[in-house]
């Protein structure tokens, strides 16, 4: 089996190598963070909040941390903190250690890498 590597830039995930032999393109909005998952061909991605998809307003809900497999394909989209307000979207993403944080301007979670639901919240703000 072919080494996967996953790579963005200006906006756009790509992956080569693996059982398909690679994918690049543009989800509903532009990737803003790539996370590389242990023991996976898999990333998760942080879809910017800035640049939402058609039809999606500032003050509606997107649900923009994503995990997709090596063919593009989504394996899962995360759930929001439903007490957010202000942004209504992740800002960041990151590894602290295995487990996965998110956050917005009031909120700091953990979302399960495998499910995309929030295990733990914490009100900042």
């Amino acid at each position: 089996m072919a080494a996967v590597v996953w790579e963005f830039d200006d906006g756009v995930a790509s992956v080569s190598g693996g059982v398909n032999g690679g994918w690049s393109g543009s989800l509903e909005s532009r990737v803003s963070r790539l996370l590389l998952v242990a023991d996976s061909d898999d990333a998760i991605v942080l879809l910017s909040g800035e640049r939402r998809p058609p039809g999606v307003l500032a003050w509606h809900p997107f649900p923009n941390v994503v995990r997709l497999d090596s063919s593009g394909s989504e394996v899962w989209r995360s759930e929001l903190v439903p007490s957010e307000t202000a942004a209504k979207c992740w800002l960041g993403i990151d590894w602290d250690g295995s487990r996965l944080r998110a956050w917005t301007y009031s909120w700091s979670c953990e979302l399960d890498p495998v499910t995309g639901r929030i295990l733990a919240s914490r009100f900042d703000k």
